[in-house]
Formats: structure tokens, sequence, C-alpha cells
């Protein structure tokens, strides 16, 4: 399902009241993309009540394909860890976003954060040579007054025009500035629960696979004859559980092979441990080398081989 896209008809009827609270997504000065796409979601996930416990990984899997990963903060986020990586999401064009706690957990209302809330990582920049700041960006519509900014400081400086759309009055203008606002890293990191990142490569061609068990039965074998150099991602993904939801463990070892598809030398060992409800895992680019390759999918946490499936981008 994820490796093939697919189109969803949707026309311009929508809910409303009143179940708009819960049916209808914010929209902005007449946008009308927000609720095409949320209806075409909603469409493919049986209704738009059950859309309202939709995680925001599931959401960039059904519009994109590709596999998310979360990153959760604590009192010990190593945050020039965290820099480097947001820089390198940032180079590589993923889709980010960041959630608030979920409502009754202890939340200060003067910080202008609303609980249990999804915001859009738009931007990254370090600020007079040592501030490390993140902007974000809300729908900003939610009544009361409230426009789930951020009221701290840093909030206020001013936003990259690439990020305001040039055919718009000076009092819209104003109005999409409002949407955004920038936070330092410190406050990022103990204000939000985590991020999620969406490992979306555009232009990347998609080959599906589902290959035979291995002989030894615990594992899954996937033979590759590369013919030129690349450079490849391989995704694994887990079938639907029947019986729980644990996310297994294990190991990916690729071995160079040759034309018997015997098993050759090592050439990189991965350890395998799924990341989301969505039960999948993705490497990091690999450059591949024209020949042969085997790769075993070994696992240690389940009794028996689940089928897997693979995906492989390039």
């Amino acid at each position: 399902m994820f490796d093939t896209p697919f189109l969803t008809l949707v026309d311009g009827h929508f809910p409303g009241k009143p179940f708009s609270y819960f049916l209808l997504s914010h929209v902005f000065k007449g946008e009308m993309w927000p609720s095409l796409i949320q209806k075409a979601i909603a469409k493919s996930w049986l209704g738009y009540d059950r859309m309202r416990f939709l995680k925001c990984s599931t959401a960039f899997r059904w519009l994109t394909g590709a596999n998310c990963i979360f990153y959760s903060f604590n009192e010990k986020t190593n945050l020039d860890f965290f820099w480097k990586k947001m820089l390198e999401f940032q180079s590589s064009n993923f889709l980010l976003t960041a959630s608030t706690a979920k409502k009754g957990s202890s939340w200060d209302k003067s910080t202008g954060l609303l609980d249990d809330m999804t915001y859009s990582i738009i931007d990254t920049r370090l600020h007079e040579g040592k501030h490390r700041l993140v902007l974000l960006g809300t729908t900003g519509i939610f009544g009361g007054g409230c426009d789930g900014r951020w009221k701290g400081k840093w909030a206020d400086l001013p936003v990259p025009e690439a990020f305001i759309p040039k055919k718009v009055s000076d009092e819209e203008e104003l109005d999409f500035k409002k949407r955004y606002f920038w936070i330092e890293i410190s406050a990022f990191c103990e204000l939000f629960q985590g991020i999620t990142v969406c490992r979306y490569r555009e232009g990347w061609s998609v080959l599906s696979i589902d290959p035979k068990k291995a002989a030894r039965g615990m594992e899954n074998a996937l033979y590759l004859d590369v013919k030129t150099r690349c450079t490849l991602t391989l995704e694994i993904i887990h079938p639907e559980p029947s019986t729980d939801n644990k996310r297994s463990t294990g190991l990916v070892n690729i071995h160079h092979g040759n034309p018997g598809n015997e098993v050759g030398k090592v050439w990189r060992s991965i350890p395998r441990q799924e990341t989301t409800d969505e039960r999948a895992v993705e490497t990091e680019p690999m450059e591949f080398e024209p020949g042969a390759y085997l790769l075993i999918n070994s696992v240690t946490s389940e009794k028996v081989t689940p089928n897997y499936r693979y995906i492989i981008r390039r």
C-alpha cells in the first residue's frame, strides 16, 4: 500500500454543524486544500470520527508513503546532538512536526502553546551567532483570542519572506506572519514532547518486494543484483499483528553475494528497531557498488518470522 500512489476522488461537500469542531480542519483566509486533503484521508481512513485518533506519523504515511521516526524529548536530551540532527533533516527536505503534551498533564498556559497540539517545523536559524532557534507554524485559528503561539523570547523575530505568499494584501500578510513564531531549542525541547520526522524523498523511485523465507526459517532473505553504482534506502515493514502490537527487533545483515546465492562476507550490519506505530524501519542512504548482495533480516523478538515486506528507494 505504501509503495503505490493512488488517487482519491472527493467533492466539495463537507460536514458542518453541529459536528464541525471534530469533523473539519481549520481553514485560513478561504484556503480549501486542508479540508480537501482531510476529506480524502477520511475516505481512506473510514470516516472523520476515526481521524480524531490519527497520529501525525500515520497521516504522513498516508499522504507520502514515506517512513516516519519519532524523537522524544526528556531532561537528558542533548541539545547539541538534536541541533545537528535538525540541520540534517532540513538539508534532506524532510517533513517535520512537533507535538505538545496531552491534556491532563501539568502545563503553563502563559506560554501561549496549546495542549495536545501538533505544530509544523518550518525553519531553523542561528541568531546573533549563538542562539539556536526553530521556526514553528500553527493554523492560528482557535477562537477566544488564542492563536497557539509561543509568548516567550524570540517569538516575534521577523519571518523569512519565502514563507509569506506574494499575492496577499498588507492585512493578510500580517495574518500570515502571526501563524509563525521562533523558539530557542532549550525551551523547545522542554515544552514539546518530541518531533515526528517524515523521511519523504521527492523524486526517488520505489520498488516493493515480498521475499521468501530463508532455509533456516527465522530469517527473511533478499537477493540484490546491482548493475550500476547507486544510492539506496531499504524499508522493512512488519505485517499487521494478529495477537499483539509489540514492536519487533532484529538485525539486518547485508552480505556480498555470488551467482550461487551463497552468503559471502558481511558488507554492512544494521540493528533493526521499529520506531513508530506503523511498525516499519528504514535505513539511512547506502552507496552500493555494482555486484551481488544478499540481505538477511534476522528476527530476535518473535518465535515465528512474520512475512515482512521490503521497499527499496533510490
